[in-house]
């Protein structure tokens, strides 16, 4: 079974006068995420959202592996892109 991971990074958001060049206050720069699953790679950023009080303009990536080879991205809503810009519907 292949397992997925999801490198999130981080930055501060100008519209909540946070400073861009830095996470927020108290917020990791990056976080990965390690699931067989993309609904529970769905599941565990939104619960890293809600704990950290992170919106659209404090997510500054989140690259998508499978096994070790990057196959995507992931949006802040949850939407997964393909390296191309073509959404990818699980």
């Amino acid at each position: 079974m292949s397992i997925l991971t999801l490198k999130i990074e981080v930055c501060g958001n100008p519209d909540k006068g946070q400073d861009p060049s830095k996470p927020p206050f108290g917020v990791p720069r990056t976080t990965t995420i390690r699931a067989a699953r993309i609904e529970i790679i769905r599941l565990l950023a939104e619960e890293f959202q809600a704990k950290h009080d992170l919106g659209g303009g404090n997510w500054k990536e989140a690259i998508l592996y499978r096994d070790d080879e990057e196959v995507g991205r992931m949006s802040w809503n949850g939407r997964v892109w393909d390296k191309g810009d073509k959404e990818i519907i699980f």
